[in-house]
């Protein structure tokens, strides 16, 4: 039995809880709020016994194995860095830091700690991504992937109204390729690996938030193209074409209708996962590579190279943005 407890009450918190909760060998025990009171509350609800508005006091917590941390971007780094260091494993939301220097620093404190790491890429460790990768090599020598994620963000409207959400505050490293990005992001470095070079560009809004995207990776003899935005609803699916066959993903986070059409003309399906069960599919990961019954290595190499590759465009955000403002070379 691994013993949990959580950072964050956000509706991705709730959303993981119920799915773990079905989980043979997990228990939540404690839930840490910078609010005791809305800590307590969610406790209650979620049935654990502790709950804590210190950071200190839940690293120290002898009741809790593993922490699932959901909580701003921009506080994934310093909280997983205190309960590395402490002992305990950690799942923590993606993106796992802001920098690829940060993950790094994460990974080199877990095993230090002699605990395990897990960035929470519900696509990633999704077991139909396996099957993705096991049919690629069907469609011959892969020449082009475009993988996509556009979601109107349900906090646009209130942003629009006058209000900043902490979805739409820059302060806290969110945006549109930290937030939907992310996922085609993860998907490309784990079938493919770090590309040769990246070309970034991106629409920010006048507060300088990062607001939709376009990334073209290349690679010998292929090119990926990754789009996102949160400030548009994007409907296509993303696909992996090659020289035999196109490969189609209705979904990069869902990854529950994968189609491979042949240039023969045969056409089938993979076998996918049903849709909703890619949270407790990451969990499962994560205590089976506590348990030793999984090797946690491409994940991590997984989430460097993405961690690198979204470092990388975000400096080109940022060079543009200033150039932009300017007039001229930053």
């Amino acid at each position: 039995m691994i013993r949990f407890a959580t950072i964050g009450r956000s509706w991705i918190a709730r959303l993981w809880l119920d799915n773990a909760l079905t989980l043979p060998g997990f228990a939540l025990a404690a839930v840490y709020s910078r609010d005791l009171a809305a800590a307590r509350a969610f406790a209650q609800e979620y049935g654990a016994k502790n709950a804590h508005d210190n950071l200190d006091a839940l690293a120290n917590d002898p009741s809790v194995d593993a922490v699932y941390i959901a909580s701003p971007n921009l506080f994934h780094y310093e909280q997983s860095m205190w309960m590395l260091k402490a002992g305990k494993h950690v799942l923590v939301e993606k993106p796992m830091s802001v920098t690829r220097a940060q993950a790094e620093a994460m990974h080199e404190a877990a095993d230090q700690s002699g605990v395990v790491l897990l960035e929470a890429t519900r696509n990633i460790l999704n077991p139909a991504m396996e099957r993705i990768r096991d049919a690629l090599p069907s469609l011959g020598t892969l020449r082009r992937a475009h993988l996509q994620f556009c979601q109107y963000s349900s906090k646009y409207d209130r942003f629009k109204a006058g209000e900043l959400p902490n979805t739409f505050n820059p302060a806290l490293a969110t945006g549109g390729l930290m937030d939907l990005g992310v996922y085609p992001v993860e998907v490309m470095a784990y079938l493919f690996g770090a590309p040769q070079r990246v070309a970034a560009v991106n629409h920010m809004l006048a507060h300088g938030w990062d607001a939709m995207g376009t990334l073209i990776c290349e690679y010998p003899g292929m090119q990926s193209v990754i789009t996102y935005s949160k400030i548009t609803q994007g409907y296509a699916p993303s696909e992996i074409q090659g020289e035999d066959g196109a490969l189609s993903i209705n979904h990069i986070t869902e990854l529950s209708d994968l189609v491979v059409r042949l240039r023969t003309g045969e056409e089938h399906r993979i076998a996918s996962e049903p849709v909703g069960s890619d949270m407790m599919q990451e969990t499962r990961a994560f205590l089976d590579i506590i348990a030793g019954k999984r090797d946690g290595t491409p994940y991590r190499r997984c989430s460097l190279t993405a961690m690198g590759i979204m470092e990388d465009a975000r400096q080109q955000f940022a060079r543009a943005h200033q150039e932009r403002k300017t007039g001229g070379p930053a």
